[in-house]
């Protein structure tokens, strides 16, 4: 009976097994055990039983924006772990992911379904991101450098995490501390440099700029 439950739905009891199938609760209890070990349903505190696993079987894209470069994404060390992880999860929940770039997504979004569903590296341009909207497709921005991605989205506080850090420098004593960051022209290290101000002024250590120190960004 899972085809018929959503992903996250509650599904039924030990109780309620017992009194649809007339078995014991040791026998229940099994059934929802073997269930739990095969990945199906997990056991989740005040929430009872929940569904673990998709009915139909899914797919996913990836997608790649054209503001990115291609080459740092399918390489680089932080895009990689991104990518690991997503499929690691996407295994364990049995969908399928397939990359795809922003260029090609008006034409996949002429052939997929309602079902379609998008992860989104970072942010796409205004343009496809309407398209996207139009199509009521399912859309998940993940890492995009601000909270106005325009969907629902997965993503590093930048600038929490820089006021953070130099906090923890500020509590060893430290009242140099400087600041080495990618262009600040780019939002996401303009939000880490952000906090980094934050944190200076709320230790009472006057901001010095021959302390910052901009790199590529590569």
């Amino acid at each position: 009976q899972l085809d018929s439950y959503k992903f996250g739905e509650r599904f039924v009891t030990s109780h309620e097994i017992c009194r649809r199938y007339k078995v014991s609760q040791i026998t229940a209890l099994r059934a929802l055990a073997e269930l739990e070990k095969d990945g199906l349903v997990k056991r989740q505190r005040r929430k009872g039983t929940i569904v673990n696993a998709v009915g139909r079987k899914l797919t996913f894209r990836l997608v790649i924006p054209e503001s990115l470069n291609r080459e740092r994404v399918l390489t680089g060390h932080i895009y990689l772990r991104l990518h690991q992880g997503i499929l690691a999860e996407a295994h364990d929940l049995g969908v399928e992911v397939e990359t795809a770039f922003e260029n090609y997504l008006p034409t996949m979004c002429r052939q997929s379904g309602p079902d379609a569903g998008y992860l989104i590296l970072q942010e796409l341009a205004p343009a496809t991101a309407r398209l996207l909207k139009s199509k009521r497709a399912a859309c998940v921005n993940v890492h995009p450098a601000t909270e106005e991605a325009g969907f629902p989205s997965v993503r590093v506080d930048a600038r929490h995490g820089a006021f953070l850090a130099v906090e923890h420098l500020a509590s060893l004593g430290h009242k140099r501390i400087g600041f080495i960051c990618g262009p600040l022209a780019r939002l996401t290290f303009l939000a880490r440099w952000e906090g980094y101000r934050e944190a200076l002024q709320a230790h009472h250590i006057p901001y010095d700029p021959e302390l910052i120190r901009e790199t590529s960004g590569e």
